[in-house]
């Protein structure tokens, strides 16, 4: 809340100054938010130490990420994680984090694995689940 209001202030003071400066009838402000932007930063550091460490991850975040999926498994049999940060709800934190911090993993996992890495591993995935959708239930 107190991260809000100082932005909003912020923003008022920088039009304040804009409008006397250019003396223009309307101004257009672009208000970045300080607090995104260290988040951006702080995923990009976690991402960099979690590396040194040997672990290869991906931030994931929205309706499905506590479901088991096709993709997830072949992640892990190459040794990546996908880690949940949140459901379906989030903030700008949470998605400027995971957004630095994934930059940094998908660089270094496509050094590692391949450039089309992820592109193989969608493709499986979507193999994978069509032959799950042919193959016959257990209920009849």
């Amino acid at each position: 809340m107190k991260t809000s209001i100082i932005t909003i202030l912020i923003c008022v003071f920088s039009y304040t100054l804009l409008a006397e400066e250019k003396r223009a009838k309307t101004a257009v402000i672009k208000c970045k938010n300080p607090h995104a932007e260290s988040a951006y930063l702080l995923g990009k550091r976690h991402a960099q130490q979690h590396l040194k460490q040997g672990l290869y991850r991906i931030e994931i975040y929205g309706e499905l990420t506590n479901q088991p999926s096709h993709y997830s498994q072949i992640l892990k049999e190459d040794k990546i994680e996908l880690i949940p940060t949140a459901g379906c709800i989030v903030d700008l934190h949470i998605i400027d984090h995971a957004k630095g911090y994934n930059e940094v993993m998908e660089t270094a996992i496509k050094k590692k694995l391949g450039d089309d890495y992820f592109t193989k591993a969608e493709s499986k995935s979507r193999e994978l689940a069509k032959l799950e959708l042919r193959k016959p239930s257990k209920d009849n």
